[in-house]
């Protein structure tokens, strides 16, 4: 397994117990400011600004401000990270938030899962999916992958996913019949419209499904059915109404950390600042080893 992410996994996982394993620690990982940029006509979000802060067990501290555009897939992000000597690095690339993404992926399928999966499967082709099926490879081998997305996106992303694993197919079947039989699901897409939005039935056989960024594609059904964790339940809750606005009532979630009691769950993973200064340091490290080479 690449050593690289092995360290970051550790790391996370220690900083993640740090913040949330006893009292929260609103330092570590304090609630994320969101400011609305545009609303549609129904008064959901389709643009808006998200403030993430962190803080390492190391005291490395890191901002983003990432700007999000439902309505046309534009996604800008500025990471910051200030170190314990006072320098500063300054990432304006998504491949640190979509490494981040990974770790969080993989820490939450060691927390939740039952067993080892099998066959994991991702709905949405993207470059963060594409991360989330690197790191999961590395971390549990997988016998299959399965793949669901628009036509296009599938056709033009296959080839990467078939080069992490060579067994990867694609589920294009109305009643999922793919996915339901894998134990774990990742969901990484930009559906944002009621009408994108499937329900609990139509997804009933994975163990575990990882929902990231937002639930826009699950139902309220999910919520009613399935145990539900989120990397910050703080986060979420603060800000449950913007995230599912169609839900007839607020949920409460549990971190990541709770004793698992159902059969099946959900965890949404929200995304939190730790995460950011998590892989900002370890990136940061990387390239400093690098150039002392």
């Amino acid at each position: 397994m690449n050593r690289f992410f092995i360290d970051s996994l550790k790391m996370m996982r220690e900083n993640y117990i740090r913040a949330f394993g006893g009292k929260y620690d609103t330092e570590m990982c304090p609630i994320k400011d969101v400011e609305v940029d545009e609303r549609d006509a129904a008064g959901i979000v389709t643009a808006s600004t998200g403030f993430l802060r962190g803080l390492t067990i190391d005291g490395v501290s890191s901002l983003k401000k990432i700007y999000t555009n439902d309505v046309n897939g534009k996604t800008e992000e500025i990471l910051d990270i200030r170190e314990r000597d006072g320098s500063e690095h300054e990432y304006r690339d998504l491949a640190l938030t979509r490494y981040r993404c990974s770790l969080m992926t993989v820490f939450t399928m060691e927390q939740l899962m039952r067993k080892k999966p099998k066959n994991v499967g991702f709905i949405g082709t993207g470059r963060t999916n594409l991360a989330n099926c690197i790191g999961i490879c590395e971390r549990f081998s997988p016998l299959g992958i399965v793949i669901r997305g628009s036509k296009r996106n599938v056709d033009k992303n296959i080839g990467d996913f078939l080069l992490v694993n060579g067994k990867t197919k694609v589920d294009d079947t109305e009643d999922m019949i793919h996915l339901n039989a894998c134990d774990t699901v990742i969901i990484c897409t930009s559906a944002t419209r009621r009408e994108e939005m499937i329900s609990a039935n139509l997804l009933m056989g994975p163990d575990l499904i990882i929902v990231l960024d937002s639930g826009y594609y699950l139902d309220e059904s999910f919520r009613k059915t399935r145990d539900n964790y989120s990397d910050s339940p703080e986060q979420l809750e603060a800000h449950f109404r913007d995230e599912f606005p169609w839900d007839e009532k607020d949920y409460t979630f549990k971190t990541l950390l709770d004793k698992r009691d159902a059969r099946k769950c959900t965890a949404y993973l929200y995304g939190i600042g730790l995460a950011d200064a998590v892989a900002g340091e370890e990136i940061t490290n990387r390239i400093e080893k690098s150039h002392r080479k």
